[in-house]
């Protein structure tokens, strides 16, 4: 009881507003939305209809999480030759985790 009340005054005193997502109106959250969507595209990419373990789902998981960390922002200088460009990885860790494109034949490019 005494913690409940506690917490109740901690975020009374930070002053902290929660904005939820009405039911019914995913419209509201467009870029959660977004990268929902683009998961599940990966997913079923990768996945199809096979059943896996954890194990397996964690792995495909953390795969789709380094390709749609490595998708481009912007470029970050003007010349046009420089083929660098901005990612969510520059923000989140070393930029140097990039999803490299495998071929059908199963070598690295």
């Amino acid at each position: 009881m005494y913690t409940i009340v506690f917490m109740y005054f901690a975020i009374k005193a930070i002053k902290l507003e929660w904005h939820f997502i009405p039911q019914r109106a995913p419209h509201f959250g467009e870029l959660l939305e977004s990268a929902v969507k683009s998961t599940k595209f990966h997913l079923t990419r990768i996945m199809g209809n096979t059943p896996c373990t954890s194990e397996g789902m964690n792995t495909a998981l953390l795969q789709i999480e380094g390709c749609l960390n490595s998708s481009p922002l912007c470029k970050i200088a003007d010349d046009w030759e420089d083929e660098e460009v901005l990612t969510p990885n520059h923000f989140l860790m070393e930029p140097t985790l990039v999803m490299v494109p495998v071929h059908e034949s199963g070598v690295d490019t």
